[in-house]
């Protein structure tokens, strides 16, 4: 999703519309609602979420400043910025949406006050040239917002799992993908960038899935190991589904699946020179 160089995060076929009909509802929303809600933004800032997807956290940050603040989505996916300027409402239309690599974005020093990233800085291979793209990018008195989940999901565990069994173990791995990544690690590279003040903190959310068969497919679809759970068949995918959907029994709410997921929430800021 994020670099051209061994990301593992490249989608295909209609992935990017599944993950705005899927994932975007029941996880990414409402993590962008607990994101703005608990750092400061301004009118006056000139942002940029990286590795955008289909751009919901450029959305909110739209819809609560208003028209007149410069919100750029940049992801390296260009299926994924087709949905976002597809998307016609109040939020997408005035952000500009960029297909790029974080490594080597096409902007001027010093162009954005804020960099914002929501689930990409797990995906970027070389985190340090990635940070580095984010402070030259970044002014003099700017600050970077960026989240990374704390531990797998209690439902993708069972995800993998029943990949692991049924298709590979390697495929089972690659879900997991979002979760590898240690966000503290991040402390000692921003800090030899430049950057100061690093904060740390767990935001949580809910994630909502319906509970029905059709829903956890289009969760299975929408994951970059896609096409190597379809090369399995229907019957392979219908089985995984049921285990799954036998895993989450406990975790039922009316007509929803509902497990909560646990964030890391990043800042820190351009220090003095």
């Amino acid at each position: 999703m994020v670099t051209k160089q061994d990301s593992g995060f490249q989608l295909e076929g209609n992935a990017a519309v599944l993950y705005e009909a899927q994932k975007v509802p029941s996880m990414f929303a409402p993590l962008a609602d607990a994101t703005i809600d608990a750092i400061t933004i301004s009118k006056d800032d000139t942002i940029i979420d990286l590795a955008c997807g289909t751009g919901v956290l450029a959305r909110k940050v739209r819809s609560k400043l208003g028209s007149h603040t410069r919100i750029v989505g940049a992801d390296l996916n260009e299926s994924m910025i087709q949905v976002a300027k597809s998307l016609n409402d109040s939020g997408s239309e005035p952000c500009e949406w960029q297909i790029a690599d974080v490594c080597d974005l096409p902007y001027e020093d010093g162009t954005f006050s804020l960099v914002m990233c929501q689930q990409g800085v797990q995906y970027f291979p070389d985190k340090v040239r990635a940070m580095r793209e984010v402070r030259r990018v970044l002014n003099e008195e700017g600050r970077i917002s960026l989240t990374v989940w704390c531990e797998n999901s209690i439902f993708i565990q069972s995800v993998s799992e029943r990949l692991s069994e049924n298709v590979s173990k390697e495929v089972g791995r690659k879900a997991l993908a979002p979760f590898s990544y240690n966000a503290e690690l991040l402390a000692p590279i921003l800090s030899d960038i430049g950057f100061v003040d690093f904060s740390s903190k767990k935001l949580t959310v809910n994630r909502i899935v319906k509970a029905s068969k059709d829903a956890i497919i289009d969760e299975l679809m929408s994951l970059p190991v896609a096409a190597l759970i379809k090369n399995k068949g229907q019957k392979t995918l219908e089985k995984i589904v049921n285990e799954v959907m036998e895993d989450m029994s406990c975790y039922v709410s009316g007509l929803n699946i509902v497990t909560p997921q646990e964030t890391r929430l990043i800042q820190a800021r351009v220090g003095l020179n």
